[in-house]
């Protein structure tokens, strides 16, 4: 049987120490419990009261102290604010946007509507191998020789003629589109005066590849023609009959002519050439760009957007540039090409 420690101090009297009954029980478990001491126990054991202690007698144990500060309790969750509400734009100010998204979207692509009627009909029987067309009437060469005039907008037949033996390789209208010039393998040129059914032949001892007439031929009756041995012929007529002029030669074959007022543009396989038919002479030369694929490929597209404003395409390139009046040293009256646009797609 286990004694009860004894606490000897010398300054005080013997006395008994019992445990704590806050820390550890009161009697062990391998101790026989007495009636007192059961009766003891069955009590119900006060509650100790905590009293404020000062700082200086506060003395830290080793269950007390914790080394890891204590956490902060977490912050309830806030949702985030809402973006203030957008300004409200006036009918300018949407206009504005409108237009902003309008040039931000991409280019549309062309409209356009099948023709049919006479157009499908005869496509069916024979290939078309050049066109040209009017505001008012459209005009298809065929590789049988004929020259089909339609309704551009319907597809009408209007009128054919069979003019040519062979392959037709160029059309040509003038502004009031009375009369059609046409070119062919047959070395023929002919303008067709097709609302009376007359018409004019010039023969050549060579392939004739391209032809155009002159915008106001009904006044001036001028045409140029180019045909296999790379030759720009210039054809006036007058009282006296017709002249022909060489305005231009070698160079290889040439790809395509266009006319506006007194100036012929065409383009051969080294550039784009402009002639002034006013004062016979050369206006400008505009080469063509060195990346561009070989014309007999790839040929050059010519267009005069306005009297004095030519456009230029070699495949993915384009120039366009316009006449400009100058005067050279000898006080005479001439045109220059001033390029002002370059664009590679």
């Amino acid at each position: 049987m286990k004694q009860l420690s004894i606490n000897y101090q010398p300054h005080l009297q013997k006395q008994q120490t019992l445990p704590n009954p806050l820390t550890q029980p009161l009697f062990s478990s391998s101790q026989p419990q007495t009636q007192s001491q059961a009766q003891l126990l069955s009590q119900p054991q006060p509650q100790p009261q905590s009293q404020p202690q000062p700082q200086s007698q506060l003395q830290p144990t080793a269950q007390s102290v914790d080394p890891s500060p204590p956490l902060p309790p977490p912050l309830p969750y806030q949702s985030p604010p809402s973006p203030p509400p957008l300004p409200q734009l006036s009918n300018k100010e949407e206009d504005f946007e409108l237009e902003d998204q309008n040039e931000q979207d991409p280019e549309p692509k062309l409209k356009y509507s099948r023709i049919s009627q006479d157009v499908s009909k005869l496509l069916q029987t024979v290939d078309a191998t050049t066109i040209a067309v009017h505001s008012k009437i459209m005009v298809l060469g065929t590789s049988d020789g004929r020259v089909c005039i339609f309704e551009h907008t319907t597809g009408q037949l209007i009128k054919q003629f069979f003019s040519h033996s062979a392959i037709v390789n160029d059309v040509s209208i003038d502004n009031t589109s009375d009369f059609i010039a046409t070119c062919s393998d047959d070395g023929a040129v002919i303008i067709h005066m097709w609302r009376t059914e007359e018409c004019e032949k010039f023969e050549y001892a060579q392939v004739m590849k391209k032809v155009c007439l002159d915008p106001d031929y009904s006044k001036n009756s001028k045409f140029v023609c180019s045909g296999k041995e790379n030759k720009l012929i210039l054809i006036s007529k007058g009282w006296l009959g017709e002249t022909e002029k060489v305005i231009h030669l070698g160079e290889g074959p040439i790809y395509g002519i266009k006319w506006s007022e007194s100036l012929i543009s065409w383009a051969n396989e080294t550039g784009v050439k402009i002639w002034d038919c006013e004062f016979s002479r050369k206006v400008s030369y505009i080469p063509r760009p060195r990346n561009s694929p070989p014309p007999d490929q790839s040929p050059c597209t010519l267009c005069w957007e306005t009297r004095d404003t030519l456009i230029i395409a070699w495949t993915n390139y384009i120039k366009i540039g316009r006449i400009k009046e100058v005067s050279d040293p000898m006080s005479v009256k001439a045109k220059s090409f001033e390029l002002t646009h370059k664009f590679y797609i």
